[in-house]
């Protein structure tokens, strides 16, 4: 799904039980960042867990980071709760960087990769 350097994709899947997936591939960026929000800020309503799966992420700057942020906030306020899925080595660095990884809520079922 990944595909070229530099493209980015957003897949939403159907909710279950409360849950709504969200998967995210390549580029997290000053480019993609407002789309990942526009396409995924209405799911913060509505949905007790928004997962956000980003093993497929190969890159994730301040204005990504910003739009997961934001999400999570967002998921808070409406009372749910977003968690991060499988985030691939380049979003763990950044995380780690910003101390954002021991803020941010992980799946169960996959964690965050060490």
């Amino acid at each position: 799904m990944g595909g070229a350097p530099g493209s980015f994709s957003v897949n939403v899947s159907a909710p279950a039980g409360g849950v709504q997936r969200v998967v995210v591939a390549g580029d997290l960026d000053l480019a993609s960042g407002p789309i990942l929000q526009d396409r995924v800020e209405e799911l913060t309503v509505g949905q007790s867990t928004l997962v956000i799966e980003l093993g497929e992420v190969t890159f994730l700057d301040s204005t990504g980071l910003r739009a997961l942020w934001t999400l999570r906030q967002n998921a808070a306020t409406n009372g749910g709760r977003l968690l991060l899925s499988s985030p691939s080595e380049a979003v763990n660095r950044v995380l780690q960087m910003t101390k954002l990884d021991k803020v941010f809520d992980y799946s169960a079922a996959e964690g965050k990769r060490s």
